[in-house]
């Protein structure tokens, strides 16, 4: 039979004693709103775009997949991680369903979860008999550390803030339950459950509770009882680590981050180099870095064997001070096996270190810190606590900023990291969008100076990383942006010599040859990309139709056409390039403006280059006067552009309709420029006509009103 301690948890409290919990909860959530409220009116950043932005499976749909897949394979790219996070998907589904694709309900979920977080901490160190003055400055300080801006105010950042948040609440959990208190307990197991399915950090669970039992122990509790009460836990553990291992989970396989030869020791030396930084972050948190990336150490110097030395240092202290200081043990012991995982010591993970990687470590190092605070010191702490507070959130606020909209984001990035790749090349992309946006809207100079800007960083991040593929590959299609052709066609040469296996690089330097002339070297290039949307090979059609090249223009259109069943540009322009082709060809271009129109009811240039094959054809399977003059009748009334008027007048003139053409032509001289010229002649044709000599010279239209691959209605 166990027997619960009453030392640490009395059966009344005091009201004084109620009061003061009540105003530390309070002055938590008010400290943790007044540090990251700036982050409400923050944009999608950075992995937020794929993960939430333009996620198609966020959806009613995909909850069971959402719920039993792999994590990369569900955000927009589909690109497999081997990672199990169904808590997270699930919220961000539940979220886009009550409250739309709005950034804002995100970050307030964030916000509301670290805050929970945090007022566990403060649960957390004063239930290890930690005092509620000093664990409210442990707590606050973790509530506004601007380390935790990755973790709070990037959204994608949540998989580590649910994972902390349940992961306490289950130790919380378990701690109550111990002391027979059943409800305690199956919520222990429930929030268990929830922590390890928002990411892999909380598998350690078991570990902390084990380690729980063995810095506080209950008097009279036996060790039987122990491990029935950790075994669930263990085992829940395990159903998730199974689940990783058949999603073939990248955390267990061999990481590029590291030289093949590297020893056990390499991993060793660069945890300690990168703990030193952890710990730099966590005194001094300016500067603070999304691609943050200490170096692979080798050979171990000073500061990497002292930092061993502290770490093990720490973790005997810890032993030894276990009885009288459990709060400091457990802390240690939280910051340690929480660590562990995201530190490539056992099991590589693609990345040295991350500032989110330090969300639940400091947690432990919060507690662990004031936990050997004497209580008679406590009140003089929290003095000394308020002006860095004050300085924290500060520099919280200041940082939130950075996260404003990925263009911010991506310029600080590159600012603070200037010798990594991947900081530069993710602000050139981001410069390279820009510039497309304002190409789009046909403000040339402005695409340019971006354009440039992005060619920039390219190059320095080519220069940092030269045996990257990515950059080399938006370093030539900057190039093409600019519409400097020559350069385009060195650089992307360049990337498929070095990396063939990237998509899209031959789709690019196809592009680029079209435009330096070079037909034959660019068309298998544009054959075979997979890749290449419809509307750019409806482009690359053009070009070769242009050329008078009109088989392999109709083999890039029928691609594009099976590719988007739908898109009604390529089946017109399909038709087009039949119709230049030739009379034999005459079928197969009405059949193609025929889809385009029942595609686009409103497609009025379709329906006149349809009227005009009609009239043209001498097939009689396909020629049809009566139904061209209708479709020509119908496409000058959508949209009388100068081609289609001047496709119905012509089909009127050669019907004898002399009147009606005469009233379509005066409509024409509306026009400016060739387009009132072409009328004006028309016209004069007409009115030198009498009727001894009048009449059609031929049953067929004038070339002039002919289907032409390069006409565009304005």
């Amino acid at each position: 039979m166990t027997t619960a301690s009453t030392t640490t948890f009395p059966p009344t409290k005091p009201t004084g004693a109620l009061r003061s919990r009540s105003v530390a909860v309070i002055s938590i959530a008010v400290l943790t709103l007044v540090a990251f409220a700036n982050t409400f009116p923050n944009a999608f950043v950075w992995d937020d775009v794929h993960l939430i932005e333009k996620n198609p499976n966020l959806t009613t749909a995909a909850v069971p997949d959402l719920l039993t897949q792999d994590f990369g394979a569900l955000s927009a790219e589909g690109t497999p991680s081997g990672l199990y996070r169904p808590v997270v998907m699930a919220s961000f589904w539940l979220q886009s369903e009550l409250f739309g694709p709005s950034p804002v309900s995100f970050h307030v979920v964030n916000v509301l979860a670290h805050l929970v977080t945090s007022w566990l901490l403060f649960v957390l160190a004063r239930r290890l008999g930690i005092g509620t003055r000093l664990a409210w400055i442990a707590a606050a300080l973790f509530a506004v550390h601007p380390v935790h801006t990755e973790t709070v105010t990037w959204i994608a950042g949540r998989s580590d803030g649910f994972a902390a948040m349940f992961l306490l609440a289950s130790v919380v959990g378990y701690e109550r339950g111990r002391r027979d208190r059943p409800l305690a307990y199956v919520a222990s197991l429930a929030t268990a459950a929830l922590a390890m399915g928002s990411k892999e950090t909380a598998l350690v669970l078991p570990v902390l509770l084990a380690g729980l039992e063995f810095v506080a122990p209950i008097e009279g509790r036996s060790l039987r009882a122990v491990v029935r009460a950790v075994v669930p836990h263990v085992l829940f553990a395990g159903l998730f680590v199974l689940r990783l291992l058949t999603l073939r989970a990248t955390i267990f396989e061999a990481s590029p981050i590291f030289p093949e030869d590297a020893t056990v020791l390499t991993r060793v030396w660069t945890a300690a180099s990168a703990g030193v930084a952890y710990l730099g972050k966590m005194l001094w948190p300016v500067g603070l870095d999304a691609e943050f990336e200490p170096a692979i150490v080798e050979a171990p110097g000073f500061v990497e064997i002292a930092a061993i030395g502290v770490a093990l240092a720490f973790v005997g202290a810890a032993i030894g001070l276990r009885k009288r200081h459990g709060g400091f043990a457990f802390g240690v012991l939280l910051a340690a096996a929480t660590w562990f995982p995201a530190s490539s010591l056992a099991f590589p993970i693609g990345e040295i270190a991350a500032e989110r990687y330090l969300y639940l470590p400091s947690a432990g190092l919060s507690l662990a810190a004031v936990a050997l605070v004497p209580r008679r010191f406590a009140k003089p702490a929290v003095w000394v606590a308020l002006p860095v507070l004050v300085v924290s959130i500060v520099v919280t606020i200041d940082r939130n900023r950075d996260w404003r909209s990925p263009f911010v984001f991506h310029e600080v990035t590159a600012r603070t990291s200037p010798e990594h790749w991947r900081a530069r090349f993710k602000f050139g992309y981001v410069l390279q969008q820009r510039g497309r946006h304002f190409a789009s809207l046909r403000n040339f100079p402005v695409a340019d100076r971006y354009y440039e800007r992005a060619i920039d960083e390219y190059r320095a991040s080519v220069a940092a990383s030269p045996d990257e593929a990515d950059p080399r590959k938006g370093l030539g299609v900057a190039w093409l942006d600019l519409g400097h052709y020559e350069e385009a066609v060195r650089e992307l040469r360049d990337t498929i010599r070095r990396h063939p296996e990237v998509p899209d690089v031959g789709w690019y330097l196809g592009v680029a040859l079209l435009h330096t002339g070079e037909l034959d070297e660019a068309y298998p290039l544009l054959v075979s990309a997979e890749e290449a949307e419809a509307d750019e090979l409806v482009e690359a059609a053009r070009r070769y139709a242009a050329e008078a090249r009109y088989d392999e223009s109709i083999r890039l259109l029928r691609i594009a056409v099976a590719r988007d069943p739908s898109h009604a540009i390529g089946y017109q322009q399909l038709g087009t390039v039949y119709a230049e082709s030739g009379p034999a060809f005459y079928a197969s271009a009405s059949e193609c403006y025929r889809r385009a129109i029942a595609l686009d009811e409103s497609d009025a240039r379709s329906m006149a280059n349809l009227a005009m094959v009609l009239a043209r054809s001498t097939d009689p399977r396909v020629r049809n006067f009566e139904e061209a003059i209708a479709w020509a009748d119908r496409a000058a009334s959508l949209s009388p552009t100068p081609h289609t008027l001047l496709v119905y007048a012509d089909l009127l003139f050669y019907a004898g309709l002399r009147e009606e053409c005469r009233e379509v032509l005066q409509r024409g001289l509306a026009f400016e420029g060739a387009s009132a010229t072409a009328f004006r002649s028309r016209l004069e044709r007409l009115d030198s006509m009498t009727p001894a000599n009048g009449g059609p010279a031929g049953d067929r239209p004038n070339d002039a009103s002919r289907p032409r691959n390069d006409e565009r209605d304005g």
